[in-house]
């Protein structure tokens, strides 16, 4: 029943009052839109295996989202390591990030370091120096058959080459060289493209070494003549 108000200046007929309307008891329940729309939709499919429930996504979508983690590293402590603090530490002091950066524990052994560019991943990747406070680790790119209880067989390596001609002395040239070794180039080392050490020719690719690694490499020259050069590979830690 609405309510009755009388004014004070008036004692004429009653001013009704209304009251607000009162929401309805189904509307409270009503689930409420959702605040973040999916940038895109991925296709997938509803089973079952060996009675438990499936879903396979399609192989285009799950490309699409492995791109998130296409900067994300993996290091490897096999024989203890510091407190993650301390991890975090070090690299933010010592390793010269300059984009931003997540470091997180996966396992006691594993931690994920995702870094913003490809140009700050082969900065991590050719660091010659692998330990923290006396603690060794490896380091490796992350990829979607990444299994914390299983080598990785992809590792930075650092081949020499000596007596190379030193107009090869250049990165253009080096990424064809890396290519016939059968890595892929992440650096050619300041001496060599500088020509302060014109012996051997140095420089970092990385590898899967669960392949054979090239020992030697026939370089052709312009009159079909060559000579072949050996390779000194130097695992790095």
């Amino acid at each position: 029943m609405p309510a009755l108000a009388t004014s004070s200046e008036s004692r004429g007929a009653p001013t009704v009052l209304a009251l607000p309307p009162s929401k309805q008891y189904a509307s409270l329940l009503a689930p409420r839109p959702s605040t973040s729309t999916p940038t895109w939709v991925p296709e997938y499919r509803l089973s079952m295996k060996d009675g438990i429930p499936a879903i396979r996504f399609s192989p285009h979508d799950l490309l699409r989202s492995e791109q998130i983690m296409a900067f994300s590293l993996i290091l490897k402590f096999s024989a203890g390591r510091p407190p993650l603090n301390d991890i975090k530490a070090h690299i933010e002091l010592h390793w010269g990030l300059t984009g931003k950066y997540v470091v997180g524990l996966i396992d006691p052994r594993h931690i994920l370091l995702r870094l913003s560019s490809e140009l700050e991943v082969t900065k991590v990747l050719v660091r010659e120096k692998k330990h923290i406070q006396g603690y060794w680790f490896r380091i490796f790119r992350w990829s979607s058959s990444f299994n914390p209880k299983k080598e990785s067989s992809l590792a930075p390596v650092w081949v020499l080459i000596p007596r190379l001609p030193m107009n090869y002395f250049s990165n253009e040239m080096m990424h064809g060289i890396a290519e016939r070794i059968g890595g892929r180039l992440l650096k050619v080392d300041n001496p060599t493209l500088g020509h302060s050490r014109p012996s051997v020719a140095r420089i970092c690719l990385e590898i899967d070494l669960a392949k054979p690694i090239t020992e030697s490499i026939w370089f052709w020259s312009s009159k079909d003549e060559g000579k072949a050069r050996n390779l000194l590979a130097h695992l790095l830690p």
